[in-house]
């Protein structure tokens, strides 16, 4: 489901029920790894099938750790299956990849953590990896509307007590400003939960929540206004 938004399907990093799983293709030859987890530079118990471009088996290694620290990964100790040939146990060998730890723990980090150069930089490695952009753009577009956000809120909070009558109970301020902030919450989640599934555009289901905020000022200011 990933692939189909990349430009083509050389390299694909996935976690499922199963482990993460990579695609790359490198040195004519298309490498299907399957690692249980990763742990900092380090893949534990990995399965390697290695294919010809016409999905011709051509190695299988199975080993309980590799080092992934960079492009050039270190087989601790595998044991080696070639076609028409026995299985061999090695230990310290290179194995060429497009993938190091950092690139894949990236892939799967939280991105709230992340600061907008970073984002630009993990989005050029979706696009790479066949990953949808779609998370980061709209993260990316979190991250741009928050000062809008704060200060459409700041006028918010001033237009809801300037149009509130001194006599009320604190009671009842308590509980109007914990309903209001329910109720933007969960217009942000659900519209940005559009989003994410496309069903709005990315950077419209960011910002229709500021909008709806902002008429309901307008329209307190208005009220203001006219007292």
């Amino acid at each position: 489901m990933k692939n189909k938004y990349s430009g083509d399907n050389k390299y694909l990093a996935i976690v499922t029920e199963n482990g993460l799983w990579i695609k790359d293709e490198i040195d004519n030859k298309i490498n299907i790894i399957n690692a249980s987890k990763i742990e900092g530079k380090y893949l534990k118990d990995v399965t390697i099938n290695q294919f010809s471009y016409d999905y011709s088996i051509l190695l299988n290694i199975v080993a309980d750790e590799i080092d992934i620290e960079n492009n050039i990964w270190i087989i601790k100790k595998g044991s080696f299956s070639k076609v028409n040939q026995g299985l061999k146990t090695k230990e310290n060998v290179n194995f060429k990849s497009n993938f190091d730890a950092e690139q894949i723990n990236k892939l799967f980090s939280d991105l709230s953590s992340l600061n907008i150069y970073e984002l630009n930089k993990l989005k050029k490695n979706y696009d790479n990896l066949g990953y949808s952009v779609t998370n980061i753009n709209i993260h990316f577009q979190k991250l741009i509307s928050y000062p809008f956000y704060l200060t459409i809120m700041t006028v918010f909070s001033a237009v809801v007590m300037l149009n509130i009558k001194r006599n009320h109970s604190k009671v009842f301020h308590i509980v109007m400003g914990t309903l209001f902030s329910v109720l933007i919450y969960y217009m942000n989640y659900f519209s940005s939960l559009l989003g994410q599934n496309e069903r709005l555009p990315e950077t419209f289901s960011i910002w229709l929540p500021l909008l709806i905020i902002s008429l309901f000022c307008s329209i307190g200011l208005v009220r203001i206004n006219e007292k």
